[in-house]
């Protein structure tokens, strides 16, 4: 008997309980499929929208924080410009150079 006979292959899916079974195949197979895209996009976009929200913090604070670390060194040269010390040292060390005043 060969396997591939095709009368032997059609009484197969002639009998009832071949139909049910590929009948409620398709019945699980396609709502499932339906289900899990539509899971897919949901949770994408979900995830997109939290990680552009994340971003922007992320940025913000980054930009706080460059903010506050440039003032901290404007201040800190401010303050040298205007400190009595310094500007004497320089004055009386005009040839000399400034690694040797340190």
């Amino acid at each position: 008997m060969n396997l591939w006979d095709k009368e032997r292959w059609n009484n197969r899916f002639r009998s009832i309980s071949t139909k049910m079974i590929v009948s409620y195949s398709i019945l699980l197979i396609v709502p499932l499929s339906t289900l899990g895209y539509f899971a897919y996009v949901k949770s994408s976009t979900s995830m997109e929208a939290d990680m552009r929200t994340h971003s922007s913090k992320v940025l913000g604070q980054t930009a706080f924080l460059m903010d506050e670390y440039f003032a901290h060194i404007e201040n800190s040269i401010q303050f040298v410009s205007v400190n009595q010390n310094v500007i004497e040292t320089l004055k009386t060390s005009k040839g000399t150079p400034i690694i040797q005043i340190i």
